[in-house]
């Protein structure tokens, strides 16, 4: 299959688990335990399909069972690339010089997903996460 179609499923497989928590969540409120065990089911079913998982969990467990063989091929599958990395950047906007750029790989469904940010923009996030606190009530 080429990229696009691959890229359409997991856009369209990300579209079903949302809509399938929806439901998950509507279900627990109305206290139908039944069809939330469906749910549940479903929902485990398929992120366990989701390649980004199988990668994610076949390289945790190379590594604990020390079979380091394994766990480069899951590496090289993309495995590790969780977590904040830092660069550089020629300009603000670009990559290869004297800015600093710090960029978050995340796993979502069937995809790692990289945010990078400036300086400028991790100050607004911290920022903005002390108007959020200040805003909390202080628990005592």
């Amino acid at each position: 299959a080429d990229w696009q179609t691959v890229f359409d499923r997991v856009d369209a497989e990300e579209g079903i688990l949302a809509a399938l928590e929806a439901q998950l969540e509507t279900a627990v409120r109305a206290e139908n335990f039944a069809d939330a065990a469906v749910l549940t089911g479903t929902i485990r079913d398929m992120r366990n399909a989701d390649p980004v998982t199988t990668v994610e969990r076949g390289y945790t467990r190379a590594v604990a069972e020390e079979d380091y063989v394994a766990a480069a091929a899951f590496r090289d599958q993309g495995a590790g690339l969780k977590g904040w990395w830092a660069g550089r950047g020629a300009t603000e906007d670009e990559s290869g010089g004297s800015y600093g750029v710090i960029v978050q790989v995340t796993a979502a469904h069937g995809r790692y997903v990289g945010t990078s940010y400036t300086a400028r923009d991790l100050a607004l996030l911290q920022e903005t996460e002390r108007a959020r606190q200040r805003r909390q009530p202080r628990k005592s």
